[in-house]
């Protein structure tokens, strides 16, 4: 991909400073220029691909943002240069541009502070089409690709390695996105866990139905505000485990699906929080599923494959450099460099609170949320945290802790914990400059 020149500068001037040596990402036959900007074939045919999708789903096209598609070939460049996975660099490393997502991003001069960017990575796949399909395959890693708030979208491959930023926009949340779309044929049969986080663990299962997703732009569906309604072309009830992540609902049919059959959803939710609180909806729609003849892609006639399935997706750093932050609008400080995280910190009865997928896996964290108990996981080398969602109750390492705040979730659907406590508990210093509202966590 070739910038412009100014962006080419902003590129040199980043590296230059960092004294990074970055090689070239993998070289296509054919270039398309678009806004200015060349980009590879295949990374074009991967936009139209995905806006075919999206057009399907009644969804506003995305674009290709040249930042995104720049930190993405700089990632899968590393990636493969050095034989690793994960969404982490070392700076030890070939083709190192920064530790984290964002600070890749940073580095090719992108900033957006109104932004969350995503990150999500396949290891097996020829072409980006095939990643984005498996892609679409999943839970997590599908929401990026098909939300209502995602208006920018970068790809690159190397070899079989596939990385995808997309950005989305929190004020976007417009319309309704469901998948697979209503009226789409040739759907896959069941999911078998391909995917990190394995969405399956929380219901203690390895293997269920193809995924299903509602997504009501300025509705945060879940589990206990939503009603599920799944059905055969007969009229069978089929049953089904659901959960809400990040204000997306998810299904999963407890059984596996029949070739060449019509099923109907039908998802009845009320809202607890934002614009249409206590305002009951239903939406329904129908898919068909493929033919025996013609098997479906990806984890329903896939075999497993060892390090093949995608990676979790990570919010995005930004570098926040000229920023005012204020009490509705707090920054995140994590070892001296500003971590941009979407939604924002939320300050809570004296508490600061964060969200839990944002900054606690800028830490290094693994988390694990169970829909079921409302119970929350986080894991950082030998230290074992739970708590739960509404209680002021906690366990470090087994031993009780009594918080001051009980987590919570929030209007858009995301899920807060409380930053000094998880922060400390995990080993980390935490400071809080309440003039400039920011929140300072120091790891090292």
């Amino acid at each position: 991909m070739k910038f412009k020149k100014l962006a080419t500068l902003l590129v040199a001037a980043a590296v230059a400073i960092g004294g990074i040596s970055v090689s070239p990402a993998q070289t296509e036959a054919a270039t398309v220029t678009m806004d200015g900007y060349s980009y590879s074939s295949e990374v074009v045919d991967a936009l139209n691909h995905v806006n075919d999708i999206r057009s399907k789903m009644g969804l506003s096209a995305v674009k290709l943002n040249p930042f995104l598609t720049k930190a993405a070939e700089n990632h899968v460049n590393y990636l493969t240069s050095n034989g690793v996975t994960g969404h982490t660099e070392d700076s030890g490393k070939k083709g190192y541009t920064g530790y984290r997502i964002g600070e890749r991003l940073s580095a090719v001069g992108y900033s957006n502070d109104n932004a969350g960017a995503y990150e999500i990575i396949s290891y097996n796949d020829y072409t980006i089409v095939e990643a984005i399909d498996e892609f679409l395959d999943t839970a997590y890693h599908r929401t990026p690709i098909v939300s209502v708030a995602t208006e920018s979208i970068g790809f690159a491959i190397e070899g079989k390695t596939v990385v995808g930023i997309s950005a989305t926009y929190e004020d976007n949340q417009v319309g309704e996105s469901m998948y697979p779309y209503n009226g789409q044929t040739g759907v896959g049969l069941s999911f078998e866990g391909f995917e990190n986080p394995n969405p399956l663990d929380q219901f203690g299962v390895n293997k269920s139905g193809y995924i299903l997703s509602l997504e009501v732009g300025g509705a945060a569906l879940n589990e206990t505000n939503s009603k599920v309604v799944f059905t055969s072309s007969s009229g069978k009830p089929l049953s089904t485990f659901i959960f809400g992540d990040l204000g997306t609902l998810f299904i999963l049919p407890k059984e596996v699906l029949n070739h060449s059959t019509t099923y109907n959803v039908s998802v009845t939710y009320t809202p607890s929080y934002g614009p249409y609180m206590s305002q009951t909806s239903t939406k329904t729609w129908t898919f068909t599923t493929a033919a025996q003849s013609s098997p479906a892609r990806g984890p329903a006639t896939t075999p497993k494959r060892d390090n093949s399935q995608p990676t979790s997706t990570i919010p995005a750093i930004g570098n926040g450099s000229s920023i005012k932050y204020t009490k509705d609008n707090i920054a995140v400080k994590i070892n001296k460099a500003i971590v941009s995280v979407n939604p924002k910190p939320i300050l809570k009865s004296g508490s600061t609170f964060i969200p839990l997928r944002g900054v606690l896996e800028n830490l290094g964290a693994s988390l694990t949320y169970n829909s079921k108990t409302k119970g929350i996981s986080i894991v950082q080398g030998s230290t074992n945290i739970s708590l739960t969602i509404g209680s002021t109750k906690a366990y470090v390492n087994g031993k009780a802790v009594t918080l001051s705040t009980a987590p919570f979730v929030s209007a858009t659907g995301s899920t807060f914990v409380p930053l000094r406590f998880v922060s400390q508990a995990l080993g980390a210093s935490v400071g809080w400059d309440q003039k400039n509202y920011i929140v300072s966590i120091d790891t090292k």
